[in-house]
């Protein structure tokens, strides 16, 4: 799926910002292919697009490969995310799902 849910503390107006990756040079970290790395490193994660509820501090990212499909492709990823108004009483897994 190409979204993930971080866990951070946001306010209204910053959907759109780029969600980065950073570990200094006494940082250790676990690299894509699976080994130990140690910084300096940093890379893009993706975008910010907002929490999963306005009392939430759950967020909602698009991964870089994402915003890779829709600005070379112009397509849009497989994924429907239900506006806030619409995800009252429904649990996550249900507002957050592939499109058929």
């Amino acid at each position: 799926m190409p979204c993930i849910l971080v866990d951070c503390r946001t306010r209204k107006g910053q959907s759109g910002s780029p969600v980065v990756f950073f570990a200094d040079s006494q940082t250790e970290y676990t690299a894509v292919d699976g080994r130990r790395a140690r910084g300096p490193a940093w890379n893009l994660v993706g975008v910010y697009s907002g929490r999963i509820r306005d009392d939430s501090d759950v967020g909602i990212v698009w991964e870089r490969t994402a915003l890779e499909e829709v600005v070379e492709r112009g397509t849009r990823p497989d994924v429907w995310v239900a506006p806030l108004e619409e995800r009252e009483g429904i649990e996550t897994d249900y507002w957050l799902r592939t499109v058929e």
